[in-house]
Formats: C-alpha cells, structure tokens, sequence
C-alpha cells in the first residue's frame, strides 16, 4: 500500500508506523529510534508524540537519497533494518 510511495507533510510517521507494526522484528528498533531521534520535550508540545524535528528529517533524507522531502517507506524500513545491524554489531 504505502511502499515506495513518497508522502508529504507530516503523514510518514503514521506511514512507517503501519510498516513497522507488519515487521514484529524491528519493534524494538523503532522504538529505541523514536527514542533517540525525539524532539526534546515533545511530551510538551502537541501532538504529544516522539517525532524527530522536521529540519532533522529533511537533511537527513536528503543526504541519503539525494531528494528533499519526507521519507517514503522502503527507506524507513531500510534506515530501520540498518540501525538493527549496527546494533547487533556493537555488542
């Protein structure tokens, strides 16, 4: 449904929150990621969920794909499945 498509705004997170939901292995990641990547004090401000700053997102989409813009789903569940590697490899 959402793979390779590129969404605008701020609809990607409920984008990778469906794709993540469909893959139980990468839970943990997600969630160590939402984590890391958290606005400070987003727990203050509405919408009251762990997203990333905007300016963040679009520097980093744009230095790993070369687009300016949101992320679309595959590079989600690539930077995603990426990050569960370096993981493991740092243990």
């Amino acid at each position: 449904m959402f793979l390779g498509r590129r969404v605008t705004g701020s609809f990607w997170p409920l984008q990778a929150l469906y794709l993540v939901v469909r893959r139980p292995g990468l839970w943990c990641t997600a969630l160590k990621q939402a984590r890391v990547l958290a606005k400070p004090g987003w727990f203050t401000r509405p919408p009251f969920l762990p997203l990333p700053d905007k300016k963040y997102m679009a520097f980093r989409t744009l230095t790993s794909t070369g687009t300016p813009g949101s992320p679309n789903a595959r590079e989600i569940i690539i930077y995603l499945d990426w990050c569960k590697r370096q993981y493991a490899l740092a243990r």
